[in-house]
């Protein structure tokens, strides 16, 4: 590669964490009504396209297909699972480990009286929207940032660890409590990204994951 080609990536990586590595404002909705509704349709229109984009752009820079794998989905299943496991008992532990600073806010007066919606129908935009973030975070953070990094010239490891550290930031909105727990997922879903775990078993594991913590925020006791 010549030494303008490794420019561009390095030049590409950074723009791209500048533009997409920001602190996000909001999370899922915790309340199962036309509110909480609102939000899964705003990650499935906003995220989806960009997960897309990463795709795209992984197919160009990187080389290759994005969605290719050495194995076929169901010969990966077990470790998309075992990775999806490992994800949700770290996801619970770091709570224990490290409790929450200050309880969530009380409702408002006009979210207490919202409406109710039926499972049948949050729970297919809960399935598409954590499907779009864990395909576009992990396209991201995982294969896209640290590849155009790599292609430039730094180290793997330092490729790998630059972009979890964006990934921690861009949690802050959740409290020092979710960024610690970003930085302890995001390891493990990095760790798994050296050992060679395609992006299709991340991007399904992460949301998975995501999927049951969006339900049990809304559902949950």
């Amino acid at each position: 590669m010549s030494r303008n080609e490794a420019t561009v990536d390095l030049g590409l990586a950074f723009l791209l964490a500048l533009v997409f590595s920001l602190p996000e404002s909001a999370g899922g909705g915790g309340i199962p009504d036309w509110g909480g509704a609102a939000v899964h349709l705003r990650n499935i229109g906003f995220l989806a396209p960009q997960a897309l984009l990463f795709l795209m752009i992984i197919d160009m820079r990187l080389g290759g297909s994005a969605l290719e794998s050495p194995r076929g989905f169901l010969r990966e299943l077990p470790g998309t699972l075992l990775l999806a496991g490992l994800l949700t008992g770290a996801g619970l532990a770091v709570p224990l480990v490290l409790p929450a600073g200050a309880s969530a806010p009380a409702l408002a007066a006009g979210q207490a009286s919202a409406v109710p919606l039926h499972p049948w129908l949050l729970l297919p935009l809960i399935a598409l929207s954590a499907l779009s973030v864990g395909w576009r975070e992990e396209a991201l953070f995982r294969v896209l940032v640290p590849g155009l990094l790599e292609r430039g010239g730094t180290p793997k490891a330092l490729a790998l660890a630059a972009p979890l550290a964006l990934f921690a930031l861009a949690h802050l909105w959740q409290g020092v409590q979710g960024a610690v727990s970003a930085l302890v997922l995001g390891g493990i879903l990095a760790a798994a990204r050296a050992r060679g775990s395609p992006l299709r078993r991340l991007a399904l594991a992460h949301a998975a994951y995501d999927a049951l913590a969006m339900t049990l925020l809304a559902y949950g006791a």
